[in-house]
């Protein structure tokens, strides 16, 4: 299960690595206005990468035998 867990983060970080970024953060407990700070990025953006990390991650999963 790790393994799946890790190909599929493996996935956004190639593809998006901005999602990446304020993925990580977020698991790391950072609020988005911490997050849109670090990144010099709005509140906005920060939580459409999130999402987008997200989805992909969740794709991902879906598509994994």
């Amino acid at each position: 299960r790790d393994v799946e867990r890790s190909r599929g983060l493996g996935d956004v970080y190639k593809r998006q690595p901005v999602y990446r970024t304020a993925l990580i953060l977020r698991v790391q407990g950072y609020s988005i206005k911490e997050i849109a700070h670090i990144t010099n990025s709005s509140a906005a953006a920060v939580k459409t990468r999130i999402h987008r990390a997200r989805q992909l991650l969740l794709q991902n999963s879906q598509n994994d035998p």
